[in-house]
């Protein structure tokens, strides 16, 4: 959970040097004062060993609000910044996972390895198809939209991103991502 949250805030740190290359303002200092970034020291000087759960729960709730804000003061008023910050999350999926041979239930593993959907106790996901194959999973308890409530940067902004995220990682291999629908995705090898 911790290496999740760590690699959560390298994202939103992309996208606010993203925010300061194109010219678009240095949100860096507001979204600091706001969402400060996870503490980056070894997990066993900073967690609350008597409460993990909830220290952990927190720091989850912590790096979600700070990705969220960030991407709705990157995008501000200007929706046509997010095919910018698309691109911004395909590189970044590509340089994750790379060349990476897998399947497609390889790779639902190696993703949700990798992203931060809250709690594991939240149990966001439902009817999960697990084949080499093709894998097919629903969210049913979306753990994102609590932090995508402003009317210009609902959850479909975080699901269009994290789909970028996800082809990028997926771009060398033989696996497709598709979302039919905002909460149903699917992975099919070959």
């Amino acid at each position: 959970m911790y290496g999740r949250i760590l690699y959560q805030d390298t994202l939103s740190q992309a996208l606010v040097d993203l925010s300061a290359a194109q010219g678009w303002g240095d949100v860096a200092r507001e979204i600091d004062d706001q969402a400060p970034a996870a503490v980056k020291q070894p997990l066993e000087t900073i967690i609350d060993e008597g409460n993990i759960h909830a220290w952990l729960s927190e720091a989850v709730a912590r790096c979600e609000r700070r990705f969220a804000l960030t991407v709705c003061k990157v995008l501000g008023k200007h929706p046509e910044r997010l095919e910018e910050l698309k691109k911004t999350m395909r590189e970044k999926g590509r340089k994750r996972l790379g060349d990476a041979a897998m399947n497609a239930k390889e790779a639902y593993a190696a993703i949700h390895d990798i992203l931060l959907d809250g709690m594991p106790c939240d149990a966001p996901f439902s009817g999960i198809k697990l084949n080499p194959g093709d894998v097919e999973w629903q969210v049913v308890n979306c753990p994102h939209t609590l932090y995508w409530a402003e009317p210009e940067c609902g959850a479909e902004i975080y699901y269009k991103l994290r789909d970028a995220w996800v082809d990028g990682a997926l771009s060398r291999s033989d696996v497709t991502h598709s979302r039919p629908t905002l909460y149903c995705h699917t992975l099919k090898k070959g």
